[in-house]
């Protein structure tokens, strides 16, 4: 589902592409079996720096669309939800988690 791109499908002007990774989506973009790869902004980050730092991207600076965050929890950590919830909002509220992102995006070769 892509909100943001479903005018354009369903009007024929984009073509959808499936494939198995953001990985091979750069790879398509790369081989130029494609013009578009449509991905959450850090996996793209990561993927670049850890994959294609050679390649040049062009990337779109206004956000396309915005994706809610599931984290799925195994039935036997049911009784942590609630803590984990409070420790989310905590560290969203502290730049945690924006720090963490930050640190994780970097290159790692």
């Amino acid at each position: 589902k892509y909100d943001a791109l479903n005018i354009e499908l369903d009007k024929g002007s984009l073509i959808r592409v499936d494939s198995d990774s953001e990985f091979d989506q750069f790879n398509m973009l790369v081989n130029q079996r494609c013009d578009l790869a449509y991905m959450n902004e850090h996996v793209a980050t990561w993927l670049i720096n850890n994959h294609f730092s050679t390649m040049v991207f062009h990337r779109n600076n206004v956000e396309a669309d915005q994706a809610d965050l599931t984290l799925a929890l195994n039935p036997k950590w049911a009784g942590l939800k609630q803590q984990l919830d409070i420790f989310i909002k905590d560290a969203h509220r502290r730049g945690v988690i924006e720090k963490s992102l930050t640190q994780h995006m970097k290159k790692t070769k």
